[in-house]
């Protein structure tokens, strides 16, 4: 099973852990891992593209974390919300069709 972790603050997504591993499929054939990896990792890489260096991070096999900064601008907070929310909104979506290949654990940090 895939676990996310999902931390808020101030009803913004603060960090993103997610670990495991789906086995709805055998390795290379399974969609659940292939579309959680997409959609993590394009997150991650639209926030790199425009946070750089501020941002801590962490990917390999079966894991990825991102944690955002405290200190961001009005802008880049904009931006960041608008692609963690669509994030969640993948992560919901395979979870409704997957549900027993994902589970996703919200925190209030």
């Amino acid at each position: 099973m895939i676990n996310v972790l999902i931390k808020y603050k101030n009803n913004s997504i603060k960090s993103i852990l997610v670990n495991g591993h789906a086995n709805y499929a055998d390795h290379g054939e399974d969609i659940v891992c292939a579309a959680v990896s997409a959609i993590t990792q394009t997150t991650l890489l639209g926030l790199l593209d425009f946070l750089k260096d501020e941002i801590t991070y962490e990917v390999s096999d079966g894991n990825l974390f991102f944690e955002i900064p405290e200190d961001l601008s009005e802008e880049d907070s904009i931006k960041v919300n608008v692609l963690t929310k669509t994030l969640l909104i993948g992560l919901k979506n395979i979870k409704n069709n997957y549900n027993n290949y994902l589970y996703i654990k919200k925190e209030e940090v």
